[in-house]
């Protein structure tokens, strides 16, 4: 299970800290309701920025529910042993891919850090009967060198694309959910160590279909 020892650790090695609402959260709920998707004040997820290196692309799928472009991840379990195992498990359930075809990014002392702890809000969900509430998304980063035709969960995603990183510039970009899906995914080719932001919504960007 995650534990609040872990969050800490985390949060020492953030650049640019934590949300205010991510801090509430963390100060007034214990370990485990702080990864309930039942608590609709708010729980962690975990997911994964996959960047493929020959192309500099970054994946992305198409959220079955939500009808948006994002990066693999999800909810964590109970037995999942960290927040990384976790966003290893979503990506490797959402994509097909391995553990053995990904190379974590930023690691301290050997050990994966997520890049950031990204705060967006969830509307409600009427079929689940889920109401309106926040996830605090730790965001990690992979290094993925193999074949672009993946196998997507039809169960969780409509489709799937690879976004070239030559529509990411180090500019200020319009808010809204495309770019929050993504910020930091650049992280690792930023030349001054600062986040890469977007210059555009990524439901502009050409669909590459590999099917």
């Amino acid at each position: 299970m995650v534990t609040k020892l872990e969050i800490q650790k985390h949060l020492k090695y953030l650049k640019n800290g934590a949300s205010k609402k991510f801090i509430e959260l963390f100060n007034n709920f214990d370990e485990e309701d702080l990864c309930d998707r039942k608590n609709f004040t708010g729980h962690i997820t975990a997911s994964g920025t996959i960047i493929h290196i020959p192309t500099r692309e970054v994946l992305l799928l198409h959220h079955k529910t939500l009808d948006k472009w994002h990066i693999p991840g999800g909810h964590v379990d109970l037995d999942d042993d960290s927040l990384f195992e976790a966003a290893l498990r979503e990506v490797e359930e959402e994509t097909g891919l391995t553990a053995e075809q990904l190379i974590p990014i930023n690691l301290i002392k050997n050990k994966p850090y997520c890049v950031e702890i990204n705060s967006h809000p969830i509307p409600r969900n009427e079929k689940k009967n889920e109401d309106q509430h926040y996830h605090h998304d730790f965001r990690f980063v992979f290094a993925y060198t193999g074949n672009k035709r993946i196998h997507i969960d039809l169960n969780e995603s409509l489709d799937y694309k690879w976004l070239s990183m030559s529509y990411i510039l180090p500019s200020a970009a319009p808010t809204g959910y495309e770019k929050a899906a993504l910020e930091n995914v650049a992280f690792v080719f930023a030349s001054n160590g600062e986040p890469i932001k977007f210059n555009q919504g990524l439901n502009n960007v050409p669909v590459q279909r590999n099917w």
